[in-house]
């Protein structure tokens, strides 16, 4: 496993560390290093059952796993965890520790979509109808006859909304409108007790309303599904969080019932992510087009693209002990230089990019093998590395389920690592790998052009819910929502985000409304820069 790390290009392995607890009540902290395309490593698996989870114990871990593994730190670019406080934490501690000043850390994006389902699922409106839905999957599930007729009757299992479970409120939802048709054929069987479960099919509120949640949280699963392959990026998969935004604020009616539910939401967790992050990797995948980015996006955007490129350098300059003649910096020590050569490459690059018109199958291959922006090429090329979640670290987890069963329930941690490396010890060129890949991508494309138009999430949003919303009561409007474009957080996104933008059309010509031009835009941002070393 060293040998292999440490025979990769430097700064494309990520670390991913989480804690999972067994059914048996074990708690374990996994290491994992992983490559984007699929190629995982454990490092270790640490029994942590009686210790404080604290982000000290958390970090000190991982470190002692990264010495005892002797993997050369250059390899290292970026480090991922879920947003639990002390993860977070931890994740700077051990940038410090390490003096990974280099390293990029950020939290996982199918966390961080799953958490605006939550938010939705928290609003009262909304919540008054899951509860039903709980309930009637409660009925289910306890009422042995009702659950068998269900089956037999081709409506297959309900699924209980599990909020840990990324995409546990959409099945749940999809499993009970699904069945519906099956229990109006059951209502005269005494056998499935009516009684219990008729008042809720009756009501046709609840089921106009799943209708409509059922609109989000499609388009939420699916972006996960997209968050969670092997070989998305960063920056593909905020572009995946934009175009659902997109559909919230463009395509769907503005009359539809939880709209603003789902639009505070999505924005309240649109300033919970690594804004000047994403936005850098948005930029510099060129199938993007810098797309929606207002002028303060961009010059975010292009001023954290200056810091990576700074970091990294430094960090080659460190592990190296001197600048060759190959360095992007050369030898002078002054940035300024450096930073204006890289200025002019961003501007070219932004002219180019948002004219684009063909798709870059692989954005990072992209980055490797550009010889015209050799210094914007530096941070294209780390963040096209960079993973858009920590999938799979919970692959890891689910095959760990399967080996600590409860009755296996006295294997030790050293044996339980021995025997996960042996399950899931496997190139990615085998065709088990390439189908599950395969599995995911098909996920995502499932209801395609012939179901949605344009096949892009906006016309999976898109897609009217049967009934008409005035038919719900004005609670279910989300009354106390309607001024949501009014609020200053709305205020806060528009400044970043702009989907009245103008945007290429399909053969590069322009749509909607007439802007400043590429050139007279990039002007504008370059005025509005300073870069000076202290600043980043």
């Amino acid at each position: 496993m060293r040998q292999a790390i440490n025979s990769l290009e430097d700064f494309t392995v990520t670390i991913e560390f989480d804690a999972w607890t067994s059914t048996t009540g074990q708690s374990i902290l996994a290491v994992v290093l992983t490559r984007l395309g699929g190629e995982s490593w454990l490092l270790d698996l640490v029994y942590i059952f009686g210790e404080a989870h604290t982000a000290d114990f958390f970090s000190s871990t991982a470190i002692a796993t990264m010495h005892s593994a002797d993997i050369d730190l250059k390899k290292i670019n970026s480090i991922i965890s879920d947003e639990a406080s002390n993860c977070k934490l931890a994740r700077r501690l051990i940038t410090q520790e390490l003096e990974f000043s280099h390293v990029i850390e950020y939290r996982c994006m199918a966390h961080v979509f799953n958490l605006v389902g939550g938010s939705i699922t928290k609003h009262p409106s909304v919540k008054n109808y899951l509860d039903q839905v709980i309930k009637l999957i409660g009925i289910i599930t306890r009422q042995k006859l009702l659950a068998k007729a269900i089956f037999d009757e081709g409506g297959g299992r309900v699924v209980r909304p599990v909020p840990t479970r990324w995409y546990s409120t959409c099945a749940a939802i999809n499993s009970v409108m699904r069945i519906k048709p099956v229990l109006g054929s059951l209502t005269d069987r005494p056998e499935c007790s009516p009684e219990l479960w008729l008042p809720i099919l009756r009501d046709e509120r609840l089921w106009l309303a799943l209708n409509n949640l059922k609109t989000y949280f499609d388009g939420l699963s699916k972006i996960i599904v997209a968050s969670e392959c092997y070989d998305s990026s960063l920056g593909k998969s905020f572009r995946s969080f934009l175009d659902f935004g997109y559909s919230l604020f463009h395509d769907l009616p503005q009359s539809k019932p939880f709209l603003n539910v789902a639009k505070s939401a999505f924005v309240y967790h649109f300033f919970r992510t690594d804004i000047d992050l994403l936005l850098a990797a948005y930029i510099v995948d060129p199938n993007n087009r810098v797309r929606w980015l207002t002028d303060a996006a961009i010059t975010r955007g292009m001023k954290m693209l200056a810091r990576i490129i700074v970091e990294s350098s430094d960090q080659f300059d460190r592990s190296s002990g001197e600048s060759d003649g190959n360095s992007a910096r050369g030898d002078d020590d002054d940035d300024g230089p450096f930073l204006e050569i890289f200025e002019s490459e961003f501007m070219r690059y932004l002219s180019k990019a948002t004219r684009r018109t063909e798709v870059i199958e692989d954005p990072l291959n992209f980055w490797k093998r550009n010889r015209e922006f050799l210094v914007l090429k530096q941070a294209g090329v780390r963040l096209s590395c960079c993973q858009s979640s920590s999938a799979n670290t919970e692959r890891f987890f689910s095959a760990l389920g399967r080996i600590c069963s409860p009755t296996r329930n006295r294997l030790s941690v050293h044996s339980m690592a021995n025997m996960l490396a042996i399950l899931v010890r496997e190139p990615p060129s085998r065709p088990s790998r390439k189908k599950r890949n395969q599995k995911l991508v098909a996920a995502t494309q499932e209801r395609s052009e012939e179901d949605f138009g344009s096949g892009e999430l906006g016309g999976l949003l898109s897609e009217l819910s049967i009934g008409d919303s005035d038919n719900l009561p004005e609670t279910d409007l989300e009354d106390d929502s309607r001024m949501f474009e009014n609020t200053s957080e709305y205020e806060r996104f528009k400044a970043i985000i702009d989907f009245d933008q103008e945007q290429p059309g399909p053969s590069g010509g322009q749509a909607r409304r007439s802007r400043l031009s590429v050139a007279e835009r990039a002007e504008r941002i370059a005025e509005r820069i300073s870069f000076r070393r202290g600043e980043l």
